[in-house]
């Protein structure tokens, strides 16, 4: 299984708690912004695992041959596919691994 979770704040806690219901409301009720906002994201996925240990870890994230990896599924889920939404989605992944630079990010607006 993947690497332990770091151990967060409170305020750390409470931003995961609140990017999770930020990225649900776009996912469901605001897909323009996640389609403008894609527009400028830049980079691929470098496969840290950050992302997977948002608020809780995955249950299916799995690190094969030391790479985090989906252990059940092969296509991603559209929380998943859509992440990062924008820079505070960025924002929130460095919570988790601040030494590890992720593989997306944003022109300017």
């Amino acid at each position: 299984m993947s690497k332990s979770m770091p151990q967060l704040t409170a305020k750390q806690k409470l931003t995961h708690a609140w990017g999770k219901a930020r990225r649900f409301y776009y996912g469901v009720f605001n897909q323009d912004y996640i389609t403008r906002s894609h527009a400028r994201r830049r980079g691929e996925c470098l496969r840290c695992g950050a992302c997977c240990k948002l608020m809780i870890e995955c249950g299916h994230l799995d690190e094969i041959n030391g790479v985090p990896a989906c252990a059940k599924h092969k296509v991603k889920y559209k929380n998943c596919r859509i992440f990062p939404i924008d820079e505070a989605d960025l924002a929130d992944r460095d919570i988790i691994a601040p030494g590890t630079k992720c593989g997306y990010y944003f022109l300017p607006k």
